[in-house]
């Protein structure tokens, strides 16, 4: 039987994970990090039918991807990341 709520936390505990390493390396300049970090989220919550968290962090990568966003796009886009899985931790699951 599949534990759901174990598959929660560890989700939870990598997109954690995830958000802190985009912050980190935005800081730093690092968009390809930022990118990647964002490519993995994006991934692990559609996978697990985080709807939202996925398509918001899809939305950032592509934008990154196609030099389309600047400086205060990706930070205003990470802190959006960041509350919308804070939101999904609180409700203890899916969107």
């Amino acid at each position: 039987m599949i534990d759901l709520a174990r598959y929660r936390s560890l989700y939870h505990t990598e997109a954690q994970r995830r958000l802190a390493e985009a912050r980190a390396a935005l800081e730093c300049g690092d968009r390809g990090t930022v990118q990647r970090s964002f490519h993995t989220l994006r991934g692990m919550s559609l996978m697990l039918g985080f709807e939202e968290v996925g398509t918001r962090a899809g939305r950032l990568e592509e934008g990154l991807f196609r030099g389309e966003l600047g400086e205060a796009e990706l930070w205003s886009g990470l802190e959006e990341l960041e509350e919308a899985v804070l939101l999904l931790a609180s409700a203890g699951g899916g969107d």
